[in-house]
Protein backbone atom coordinates (compact mmCIF):
# COMPACT_ATOMS: atom_id res chain seq x y z
CA UNK A 1 0.00 0.00 0.00
CA UNK A 2 1.19 3.48 -0.52
CA UNK A 3 3.09 4.95 2.32
CA UNK A 4 1.99 1.86 4.33
CA UNK A 5 -1.54 3.02 4.25
CA UNK A 6 -4.13 0.35 5.34
CA UNK A 7 -6.57 2.68 2.94
CA UNK A 8 -5.80 4.42 -0.39
CA UNK A 9 -8.83 6.56 -2.20
CA UNK A 10 -7.59 7.70 -4.93
CA UNK A 11 -10.45 10.52 -7.32
CA UNK A 12 -10.39 9.08 -10.46
CA UNK A 13 -11.64 11.79 -12.15
CA UNK A 14 -10.16 13.26 -15.52
CA UNK A 15 -9.77 16.61 -13.70
CA UNK A 16 -8.08 15.32 -10.85
CA UNK A 17 -5.75 13.44 -13.05
CA UNK A 18 -4.75 16.41 -14.92
CA UNK A 19 -3.63 17.79 -11.55
CA UNK A 20 -1.79 15.31 -10.54
CA UNK A 21 -0.39 14.25 -13.77
CA UNK A 22 -0.94 16.31 -17.21
CA UNK A 23 0.95 13.49 -19.13
CA UNK A 24 -1.24 11.01 -18.71
CA UNK A 25 -4.48 12.96 -18.65
CA UNK A 26 -3.77 13.72 -22.28
CA UNK A 27 -3.23 10.02 -22.87
CA UNK A 28 -6.49 9.64 -20.78
CA UNK A 29 -8.08 12.34 -22.65
CA UNK A 30 -6.96 11.30 -26.10
CA UNK A 31 -8.35 7.33 -25.68
CA UNK A 32 -12.16 8.32 -24.43
CA UNK A 33 -12.14 10.85 -27.64
CA UNK A 34 -11.43 8.43 -29.94
CA UNK A 35 -13.36 5.76 -27.99
CA UNK A 36 -16.14 8.07 -29.60
CA UNK A 37 -15.19 7.78 -33.15
CA UNK A 38 -17.10 5.70 -35.57
CA UNK A 39 -14.72 5.72 -38.92
CA UNK A 40 -10.74 5.53 -39.48
CA UNK A 41 -10.96 9.35 -41.28
CA UNK A 42 -12.77 10.34 -38.02
CA UNK A 43 -10.37 8.96 -35.84
CA UNK A 44 -7.30 10.52 -37.49
CA UNK A 45 -8.69 13.91 -37.80
CA UNK A 46 -9.50 13.70 -34.07
CA UNK A 47 -6.08 12.22 -33.10
CA UNK A 48 -4.25 14.37 -35.36
CA UNK A 49 -6.18 17.61 -34.02
CA UNK A 50 -5.36 16.24 -29.97
CA UNK A 51 -1.97 15.86 -30.93
CA UNK A 52 -1.49 19.58 -32.38
CA UNK A 53 -3.13 21.13 -29.30
CA UNK A 54 -1.10 19.24 -27.12
CA UNK A 55 2.14 19.94 -27.94
CA UNK A 56 1.78 23.07 -30.07
CA UNK A 57 2.11 21.91 -33.77
CA UNK A 58 0.25 24.38 -36.20
CA UNK A 59 -0.15 21.69 -38.91
CA UNK A 60 -0.51 18.11 -39.30
CA UNK A 61 -1.03 15.16 -42.40
CA UNK A 62 -1.85 11.70 -41.37
CA UNK A 63 -1.13 8.97 -43.91
CA UNK A 64 -2.18 5.25 -44.05
CA UNK A 65 -0.31 2.85 -45.94
CA UNK A 66 -2.50 1.17 -49.20
CA UNK A 67 -0.35 -1.85 -49.52
CA UNK A 68 -2.05 -2.90 -52.80
CA UNK A 69 -0.67 0.00 -54.66
CA UNK A 70 2.89 0.54 -52.29
CA UNK A 71 2.14 3.73 -51.36
CA UNK A 72 0.86 6.52 -48.25
CA UNK A 73 -2.47 7.83 -49.22
CA UNK A 74 -3.38 11.40 -46.82
CA UNK A 75 -6.42 10.46 -44.88
CA UNK A 76 -6.28 13.61 -42.78
CA UNK A 77 -5.00 17.36 -42.47
CA UNK A 78 -5.10 20.26 -40.74
CA UNK A 79 -3.55 24.25 -41.45
CA UNK A 80 -1.65 23.45 -44.33
CA UNK A 81 -2.51 23.05 -48.58
CA UNK A 82 -2.08 19.62 -49.24
CA UNK A 83 -1.94 20.04 -52.52
CA UNK A 84 0.49 17.59 -54.71
CA UNK A 85 0.58 15.42 -50.76
CA UNK A 86 -2.23 13.35 -51.41
CA UNK A 87 0.21 10.47 -52.17
CA UNK A 88 3.76 9.00 -51.81
CA UNK A 89 5.45 6.22 -52.31
CA UNK A 90 6.68 4.33 -49.45
CA UNK A 91 10.09 5.21 -49.48
CA UNK A 92 9.95 8.58 -50.49
CA UNK A 93 10.86 11.60 -48.18
CA UNK A 94 10.36 12.65 -44.34
CA UNK A 95 7.50 10.27 -44.33
CA UNK A 96 9.17 7.35 -46.26
CA UNK A 97 12.54 7.39 -43.95
CA UNK A 98 10.03 7.06 -40.82
CA UNK A 99 7.69 4.32 -42.60
CA UNK A 100 10.29 2.30 -43.75
CA UNK A 101 12.87 2.96 -40.82
CA UNK A 102 10.28 2.54 -38.58
CA UNK A 103 11.31 5.47 -36.25
CA UNK A 104 11.02 9.09 -34.96
CA UNK A 105 12.00 11.69 -36.68
CA UNK A 106 12.96 15.11 -36.04
CA UNK A 107 14.34 17.70 -38.22
CA UNK A 108 14.59 21.84 -39.28
CA UNK A 109 12.19 22.60 -42.19
CA UNK A 110 16.06 23.95 -43.53
CA UNK A 111 17.98 20.95 -43.28
CA UNK A 112 15.22 19.04 -45.14
CA UNK A 113 17.03 16.98 -48.30
CA UNK A 114 14.06 17.85 -50.62
CA UNK A 115 14.52 22.04 -51.81
CA UNK A 116 11.02 22.27 -52.92
CA UNK A 117 9.90 21.58 -50.09
CA UNK A 118 11.54 22.96 -47.57
CA UNK A 119 10.60 26.33 -49.65
CA UNK A 120 6.98 25.06 -49.43
CA UNK A 121 6.87 25.01 -46.04
CA UNK A 122 9.32 27.65 -45.07
CA UNK A 123 6.43 29.60 -46.75
CA UNK A 124 4.55 28.25 -44.64
CA UNK A 125 6.61 29.79 -42.15
CA UNK A 126 7.32 26.32 -40.34
CA UNK A 127 10.70 25.91 -38.85
CA UNK A 128 10.36 22.22 -37.86
CA UNK A 129 8.89 19.00 -38.40
CA UNK A 130 8.28 15.94 -36.68
CA UNK A 131 7.39 12.40 -38.51
CA UNK A 132 5.71 9.55 -36.31
CA UNK A 133 4.95 6.50 -37.51
CA UNK A 134 1.96 4.59 -36.38
CA UNK A 135 2.34 1.17 -35.63
CA UNK A 136 -0.26 -1.32 -34.28
CA UNK A 137 1.17 -5.14 -33.06
CA UNK A 138 4.51 -4.70 -34.43
CA UNK A 139 3.19 -3.26 -38.07
CA UNK A 140 3.28 0.19 -39.55
CA UNK A 141 -0.06 1.12 -40.76
CA UNK A 142 0.48 5.17 -41.60
CA UNK A 143 2.87 8.08 -40.70
CA UNK A 144 1.92 11.62 -39.14
CA UNK A 145 3.47 14.39 -39.89
CA UNK A 146 3.66 17.38 -37.96
CA UNK A 147 4.59 20.65 -38.13
CA UNK A 148 5.85 24.05 -36.02
CA UNK A 149 6.38 27.27 -36.34
CA UNK A 150 9.28 27.63 -34.17
CA UNK A 151 12.29 25.03 -33.26
CA UNK A 152 10.67 22.36 -31.02
CA UNK A 153 12.56 21.26 -27.93
CA UNK A 154 12.42 17.69 -27.83
CA UNK A 155 12.93 15.19 -24.54
CA UNK A 156 12.92 11.67 -24.61
CA UNK A 157 9.77 11.95 -22.18
CA UNK A 158 8.22 13.93 -24.94
CA UNK A 159 9.07 11.90 -27.85
CA UNK A 160 7.62 8.65 -25.52
CA UNK A 161 4.25 10.59 -24.71
CA UNK A 162 3.80 11.10 -28.66
CA UNK A 163 4.78 7.63 -29.62
CA UNK A 164 2.21 6.76 -27.00
CA UNK A 165 -0.25 8.84 -28.53
CA UNK A 166 0.53 7.30 -32.09
CA UNK A 167 -0.28 3.97 -31.08
CA UNK A 168 -3.23 4.98 -29.05
CA UNK A 169 -4.67 6.74 -32.57
CA UNK A 170 -3.60 4.12 -34.79
CA UNK A 171 -4.94 1.13 -33.09
CA UNK A 172 -8.31 2.76 -32.76
CA UNK A 173 -7.75 3.37 -36.82
CA UNK A 174 -7.40 -0.07 -37.10
CA UNK A 175 -9.98 -1.04 -35.28
CA UNK A 176 -12.38 1.14 -37.21
CA UNK A 177 -11.13 -0.04 -40.43
CA UNK A 178 -11.40 -3.74 -39.19
CA UNK A 179 -15.44 -2.52 -38.12
CA UNK A 180 -16.20 -0.60 -41.43
CA UNK A 181 -14.82 -4.10 -43.39
CA UNK A 182 -17.17 -6.75 -41.22
CA UNK A 183 -20.13 -4.32 -42.15
CA UNK A 184 -19.35 -4.42 -45.22
CA UNK A 185 -19.38 -8.39 -45.13
CA UNK A 186 -21.83 -8.34 -43.05
CA UNK A 187 -24.19 -6.32 -45.49
CA UNK A 188 -23.38 -8.54 -48.37
CA UNK A 189 -24.09 -11.30 -46.92
CA UNK A 190 -27.56 -9.69 -45.38
CA UNK A 191 -28.11 -9.18 -49.07
CA UNK A 192 -27.41 -12.09 -50.39
CA UNK A 193 -29.47 -14.05 -48.03
CA UNK A 194 -32.57 -11.82 -48.59
CA UNK A 195 -32.00 -12.25 -52.88
CA UNK A 196 -31.37 -15.62 -52.09
CA UNK A 197 -34.54 -16.36 -50.15
CA UNK A 198 -36.74 -14.07 -52.32
CA UNK A 199 -35.57 -15.57 -55.64
CA UNK A 200 -36.25 -19.26 -54.30
CA UNK A 201 -39.80 -18.50 -53.45
CA UNK A 202 -41.20 -17.86 -56.81
CA UNK A 203 -39.69 -21.51 -58.43
CA UNK A 204 -40.64 -23.00 -54.65
CA UNK A 205 -44.60 -21.69 -55.31
CA UNK A 206 -44.45 -22.75 -58.65
CA UNK A 207 -42.91 -26.41 -57.81
CA UNK A 208 -45.69 -26.94 -54.99
CA UNK A 209 -48.47 -25.28 -57.23
CA UNK A 210 -47.98 -27.66 -60.40
CA UNK A 211 -47.21 -30.98 -58.04
CA UNK A 212 -50.91 -30.29 -56.58
CA UNK A 213 -52.17 -29.57 -60.12
CA UNK A 214 -50.51 -32.70 -61.70
CA UNK A 215 -52.28 -34.78 -58.86
CA UNK A 216 -55.68 -33.22 -59.28
CA UNK A 217 -55.61 -33.52 -63.38
CA UNK A 218 -53.76 -36.90 -63.40
CA UNK A 219 -53.39 -37.98 -60.31
CA UNK A 220 -55.68 -41.30 -61.13
CA UNK A 221 -53.71 -42.06 -63.88
CA UNK A 222 -50.11 -42.20 -61.74
CA UNK A 223 -49.62 -45.79 -60.22
CA UNK A 224 -49.07 -45.33 -56.67
CA UNK A 225 -44.92 -44.91 -56.69
CA UNK A 226 -45.72 -41.92 -58.82
CA UNK A 227 -48.70 -41.07 -56.53
CA UNK A 228 -46.02 -41.40 -53.68
CA UNK A 229 -43.24 -39.03 -55.76
CA UNK A 230 -45.65 -36.38 -56.22
CA UNK A 231 -46.70 -36.30 -52.61
CA UNK A 232 -42.82 -36.18 -51.62
CA UNK A 233 -41.92 -33.52 -54.32
CA UNK A 234 -45.24 -31.60 -52.84
CA UNK A 235 -44.03 -31.88 -49.04
CA UNK A 236 -40.47 -30.56 -50.40
CA UNK A 237 -41.55 -27.62 -51.77
CA UNK A 238 -44.01 -27.21 -48.96
CA UNK A 239 -40.88 -27.00 -46.90
CA UNK A 240 -38.70 -24.79 -48.87
CA UNK A 241 -41.73 -22.22 -48.97
CA UNK A 242 -41.46 -22.07 -45.18
CA UNK A 243 -37.82 -21.85 -44.58
CA UNK A 244 -37.88 -19.07 -47.59
CA UNK A 245 -40.74 -17.76 -45.81
CA UNK A 246 -38.96 -18.01 -42.12
CA UNK A 247 -35.74 -16.29 -43.70
CA UNK A 248 -37.70 -13.60 -44.95
CA UNK A 249 -39.18 -13.09 -41.50
CA UNK A 250 -35.63 -13.60 -39.87
CA UNK A 251 -34.16 -10.92 -41.69
CA UNK A 252 -36.86 -8.37 -41.43
CA UNK A 253 -36.39 -9.23 -37.64
CA UNK A 254 -32.91 -8.37 -37.60
CA UNK A 255 -32.68 -5.37 -39.89
CA UNK A 256 -36.15 -3.82 -40.89
CA UNK A 257 -36.70 -0.33 -39.22
CA UNK A 258 -38.77 -0.74 -36.53
CA UNK A 259 -41.88 0.32 -36.21
CA UNK A 260 -42.19 1.91 -31.85
CA UNK A 261 -45.68 2.52 -31.18
CA UNK A 262 -47.60 1.94 -27.78
CA UNK A 263 -48.83 -1.52 -28.30
CA UNK A 264 -51.75 -3.03 -25.55
CA UNK A 265 -50.16 -6.75 -24.83
CA UNK A 266 -54.14 -7.89 -24.71
CA UNK A 267 -54.66 -6.99 -28.39
CA UNK A 268 -51.78 -8.69 -29.47
CA UNK A 269 -52.64 -11.91 -27.10
CA UNK A 270 -56.39 -11.99 -28.19
CA UNK A 271 -54.97 -12.21 -31.48
CA UNK A 272 -53.07 -14.60 -31.25
CA UNK A 273 -55.22 -16.74 -29.35
CA UNK A 274 -57.70 -16.33 -32.53
CA UNK A 275 -55.18 -17.57 -34.72
CA UNK A 276 -54.35 -20.74 -33.16
CA UNK A 277 -57.95 -21.28 -31.35
CA UNK A 278 -58.19 -24.15 -34.28
CA UNK A 279 -54.63 -26.07 -33.15
CA UNK A 280 -55.71 -25.38 -29.31
CA UNK A 281 -59.05 -27.05 -29.45
CA UNK A 282 -58.10 -29.79 -31.70
CA UNK A 283 -54.94 -30.61 -29.48
CA UNK A 284 -56.77 -30.20 -25.91
CA UNK A 285 -54.33 -27.56 -25.15
CA UNK A 286 -55.63 -24.70 -23.09
CA UNK A 287 -54.11 -21.34 -23.14
CA UNK A 288 -54.04 -18.79 -20.69
CA UNK A 289 -52.89 -15.04 -20.50
CA UNK A 290 -52.27 -12.23 -17.94
CA UNK A 291 -55.47 -10.25 -16.91
CA UNK A 292 -54.17 -7.05 -17.10
CA UNK A 293 -51.74 -7.23 -19.17
CA UNK A 294 -49.25 -3.77 -20.07
CA UNK A 295 -49.16 -1.38 -22.99
CA UNK A 296 -45.18 -1.25 -24.27
CA UNK A 297 -43.35 0.68 -26.19
CA UNK A 298 -42.95 -1.47 -29.25
CA UNK A 299 -43.10 -2.96 -32.84
CA UNK A 300 -46.52 -4.08 -32.85
CA UNK A 301 -45.86 -6.78 -36.10
CA UNK A 302 -41.61 -7.95 -34.05
CA UNK A 303 -44.18 -8.43 -30.90
CA UNK A 304 -46.77 -10.39 -32.57
CA UNK A 305 -43.59 -12.31 -34.16
CA UNK A 306 -42.46 -13.40 -30.90
CA UNK A 307 -45.56 -14.66 -28.89
CA UNK A 308 -46.88 -16.58 -32.18
CA UNK A 309 -43.47 -18.21 -32.30
CA UNK A 310 -43.80 -19.20 -28.60
CA UNK A 311 -46.95 -20.26 -28.51
CA UNK A 312 -46.28 -22.22 -32.31
CA UNK A 313 -43.07 -23.62 -30.83
CA UNK A 314 -44.75 -25.19 -27.80
CA UNK A 315 -47.76 -26.32 -29.63
CA UNK A 316 -44.67 -28.03 -32.27
CA UNK A 317 -42.16 -29.75 -29.73
CA UNK A 318 -44.69 -30.15 -26.47
CA UNK A 319 -45.22 -33.43 -26.85
CA UNK A 320 -48.26 -35.91 -26.64
CA UNK A 321 -49.06 -35.12 -22.64
CA UNK A 322 -48.87 -30.86 -23.12
CA UNK A 323 -52.30 -29.55 -21.94
CA UNK A 324 -51.10 -26.08 -21.16
CA UNK A 325 -49.48 -22.99 -22.87
CA UNK A 326 -49.17 -19.76 -20.32
CA UNK A 327 -48.19 -16.25 -20.76
CA UNK A 328 -47.12 -14.20 -17.95
CA UNK A 329 -45.80 -10.77 -17.32
CA UNK A 330 -43.64 -9.09 -14.92
CA UNK A 331 -41.45 -5.92 -14.51
CA UNK A 332 -38.46 -4.81 -13.61
CA UNK A 333 -36.77 -1.18 -13.22
CA UNK A 334 -36.25 -0.94 -16.76
CA UNK A 335 -37.79 -3.50 -18.56
CA UNK A 336 -41.24 -5.28 -18.90
CA UNK A 337 -40.66 -9.15 -18.71
CA UNK A 338 -42.87 -11.31 -20.75
CA UNK A 339 -42.77 -15.71 -20.49
CA UNK A 340 -44.55 -18.18 -22.33
CA UNK A 341 -44.75 -21.58 -20.69
CA UNK A 342 -45.69 -24.88 -21.17
CA UNK A 343 -46.10 -28.34 -19.33
CA UNK A 344 -44.35 -30.34 -22.12
CA UNK A 345 -41.94 -32.38 -22.53
CA UNK A 346 -39.26 -29.83 -22.04
CA UNK A 347 -35.31 -30.03 -23.05
CA UNK A 348 -31.83 -30.99 -21.53
CA UNK A 349 -29.74 -28.25 -20.19
CA UNK A 350 -27.34 -28.75 -23.32
CA UNK A 351 -30.58 -28.49 -26.05
CA UNK A 352 -31.82 -25.63 -23.77
CA UNK A 353 -28.15 -23.75 -24.45
CA UNK A 354 -28.57 -23.66 -28.75
CA UNK A 355 -31.84 -23.57 -28.87
CA UNK A 356 -31.98 -19.62 -29.86
CA UNK A 357 -29.27 -20.49 -32.60
CA UNK A 358 -30.25 -20.13 -36.11
CA UNK A 359 -31.51 -23.09 -37.94
CA UNK A 360 -30.87 -25.05 -34.31
CA UNK A 361 -33.48 -27.69 -33.91
CA UNK A 362 -33.57 -30.12 -30.35
CA UNK A 363 -33.73 -33.74 -30.53
CA UNK A 364 -37.36 -33.06 -29.63
CA UNK A 365 -38.63 -31.52 -33.19
CA UNK A 366 -37.79 -34.83 -35.22
CA UNK A 367 -40.93 -35.39 -37.51
CA UNK A 368 -42.00 -31.67 -37.31
CA UNK A 369 -41.95 -29.18 -39.71
CA UNK A 370 -39.36 -26.11 -38.90
CA UNK A 371 -36.81 -24.21 -40.02
CA UNK A 372 -34.96 -23.89 -36.81
CA UNK A 373 -35.70 -19.58 -36.94
CA UNK A 374 -38.49 -19.28 -34.82
CA UNK A 375 -36.60 -18.73 -31.40
CA UNK A 376 -33.83 -17.13 -33.43
CA UNK A 377 -36.42 -14.62 -34.47
CA UNK A 378 -37.50 -13.99 -30.94
CA UNK A 379 -33.89 -13.30 -29.83
CA UNK A 380 -33.74 -11.12 -32.38
CA UNK A 381 -36.56 -9.02 -31.78
CA UNK A 382 -35.97 -9.05 -27.94
CA UNK A 383 -32.56 -7.86 -28.70
CA UNK A 384 -33.44 -4.60 -31.08
CA UNK A 385 -36.23 -3.63 -28.15
CA UNK A 386 -33.28 -3.52 -26.08
CA UNK A 387 -33.68 -6.67 -24.51
CA UNK A 388 -33.01 -10.37 -24.08
CA UNK A 389 -34.40 -13.87 -24.34
CA UNK A 390 -33.66 -17.08 -22.67
CA UNK A 391 -34.93 -20.39 -21.68
CA UNK A 392 -35.68 -22.31 -18.61
CA UNK A 393 -36.39 -26.26 -19.47
CA UNK A 394 -35.99 -29.87 -17.36
CA UNK A 395 -36.79 -32.98 -19.03
CA UNK A 396 -40.31 -33.72 -18.25
CA UNK A 397 -41.06 -30.57 -16.53
CA UNK A 398 -42.01 -28.19 -19.68
CA UNK A 399 -40.37 -25.04 -20.81
CA UNK A 400 -40.74 -21.45 -19.83
CA UNK A 401 -39.23 -19.30 -22.24
CA UNK A 402 -38.83 -15.15 -21.22
CA UNK A 403 -38.65 -12.09 -23.56
CA UNK A 404 -37.58 -8.47 -22.20
CA UNK A 405 -38.36 -5.49 -23.65
CA UNK A 406 -37.07 -2.30 -22.44
CA UNK A 407 -39.47 0.53 -21.03
CA UNK A 408 -40.48 4.01 -22.42
CA UNK A 409 -38.74 6.38 -20.83
CA UNK A 410 -40.95 8.11 -18.33
CA UNK A 411 -39.58 11.55 -19.79
CA UNK A 412 -41.17 10.62 -22.76
CA UNK A 413 -44.55 12.19 -23.60
CA UNK A 414 -47.65 10.38 -24.91
CA UNK A 415 -47.19 12.16 -28.62
CA UNK A 416 -43.50 11.26 -28.55
CA UNK A 417 -43.11 8.63 -31.07
CA UNK A 418 -38.82 8.45 -30.90
CA UNK A 419 -39.19 6.52 -27.28
CA UNK A 420 -36.20 5.27 -25.94
CA UNK A 421 -33.90 3.25 -28.71
CA UNK A 422 -34.12 -0.09 -29.51
CA UNK A 423 -30.54 -0.58 -28.96
CA UNK A 424 -30.06 1.34 -25.79
CA UNK A 425 -30.49 -0.52 -22.36
CA UNK A 426 -31.60 1.22 -19.10
CA UNK A 427 -29.54 2.31 -16.27
CA UNK A 428 -30.60 -1.26 -14.98
CA UNK A 429 -29.51 -2.91 -18.10
CA UNK A 430 -31.03 -5.62 -20.17
CA UNK A 431 -33.68 -7.77 -17.43
CA UNK A 432 -31.80 -11.36 -17.16
CA UNK A 433 -33.26 -14.57 -16.21
CA UNK A 434 -35.69 -13.88 -12.66
CA UNK A 435 -33.82 -14.57 -9.35
CA UNK A 436 -36.07 -17.77 -7.73
CA UNK A 437 -36.63 -19.39 -11.57
CA UNK A 438 -39.89 -18.92 -13.56
CA UNK A 439 -42.38 -16.68 -12.95
CA UNK A 440 -45.89 -17.88 -12.81
CA UNK A 441 -49.02 -15.38 -13.89
CA UNK A 442 -50.54 -14.09 -10.95
CA UNK A 443 -53.99 -14.16 -12.73
CA UNK A 444 -54.92 -15.27 -15.32
CA UNK A 445 -57.47 -16.15 -18.21
CA UNK A 446 -57.88 -19.80 -19.74
CA UNK A 447 -59.40 -20.10 -22.85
Amino acid sequence: MLFNQKFVSVPCGQREMHRRNQDLSFVLELSNALAAMNGPDEVLETGLRKVRDQFGFETGRVYLVDHAREILVLHASQGLDVGGLEQMGLDEGFSGRAYSGRVFLAQRVDDLDDAKRVGMLRAKGLESVVCLPLIVRDAVIGVMNLGAKRVMELTMPLIDLMMVAGNLIAVAAQNTLAATALERQKESIRFFAYTASHDLKGPAVGIHGLTRLLMRTAGEKLDPRGQAICRQIENAAGRMELLVSEINAYIAASEAPLDLQSVPVAEVLDEVRLDFETRLRGLGVGFATPIDPPVVWADRLGLMRVFENLVDNALKYGGPNLSRIEVAHHETESHHVFSVSDNGVGLTPAQAEKIFDAFSRSETSRGSQGSGLGLGIVKAVASRHGGEAWVECAPGKGCTFYFSVLKRAKADSPGDDTGPKADESASGGHAGPPPGGRVEAQSATFH
